[in-house]
């Protein structure tokens, strides 16, 4: 108790001041990301589904380049594979520790 009371007389009491700038910077900091973390699902949830047509067009786009380019990694991308991502259900957890 006596340890508690000196670090209390050396180190608050003496910059209260400070201490209570910290305090007021911490609460701002809070509030503002409070007020964005409230706004980030609202964004997201407006945003449009992309279309079959626009994925159609955009591959299309993609080998007129590649062929206009000379690039072959476009058409080893189209030779894949294509990826059908599963539901939610079946996905498997991953975790990775660093």
């Amino acid at each position: 108790m006596a340890g508690g009371l000196k670090l209390w007389q050396e180190l608050i009491l003496p910059a209260r001041r400070v201490w209570a700038g910290f305090a007021f910077i911490w609460l701002m900091i809070a509030v503002i990301n409070l007020a964005q973390s409230d706004a980030s699902p609202r964004m997201a949830a407006k945003g449009k589904p992309v279309s079959t047509e626009t994925l159609l067009a955009w591959r299309e786009q993609e080998k007129i380049l590649a062929d206009l380019s000379g690039w072959t990694e476009s058409r080893e991308a189209d030779n894949r594979k294509s990826f059908t991502p599963k539901p939610r259900s079946e996905r498997e957890d991953r975790w990775c520790v660093v």
